[in-house]
């Protein structure tokens, strides 16, 4: 009983939506989606200065994949505002990269590649999307 009035309780104690979509999600897609902060930004180039490091001991090739998510296409101004910048230090580091939002963008619907159109990772659809274009690129290097 006490499972139930807690769960009645929450619902009633929800905040109200916002696009179709719960406030408590767009809470979450509004923080992830800030700007990293430089610290963050210096640490990422410098996993990637690590990585490539290691990877070249036995001549292999870091190639760096961009996924976009959901939000990208069904709220683009909650998207994250470090794409291009995170991009740029790939692409200044001189690493292969396979940026699938092109390929998303250009998709007839590329809601229709996450689950029911919702917020999730990629469904079958979007999984072999991704796995065409990287072997797409990967056969080209």
């Amino acid at each position: 009983m006490q499972h139930l009035r807690r769960a009645v309780q929450s619902f009633y104690e929800r905040r109200p939506a916002e696009q179709g979509l719960p406030a408590e999600l767009l809470g979450h897609l509004r923080h992830r989606g800030a700007p990293a902060a430089a610290a963050d930004l210096q640490l990422f180039e410098r996993i990637l200065v690590e990585a490539r490091a290691t990877v070249d001991t036995w001549n292999g090739r870091v190639v760096f994949v961009y996924l976009p998510t959901w939000e990208r296409y069904r709220i683009p101004e909650l998207a994250s505002k470090d794409r291009d910048l995170v991009l740029g230090i790939v692409r200044r580091l001189d690493l292969h990269v396979v940026d699938l939002h092109p390929v998303f963008a250009a998709h007839p619907d590329p809601l229709g590649l996450f689950p029911f159109r919702r917020y999730a990772h990629y469904n079958e659809a979007g999984h072999r999307l991704v796995g065409e274009e990287v072997l797409r690129h990967l056969e080209s290097m």
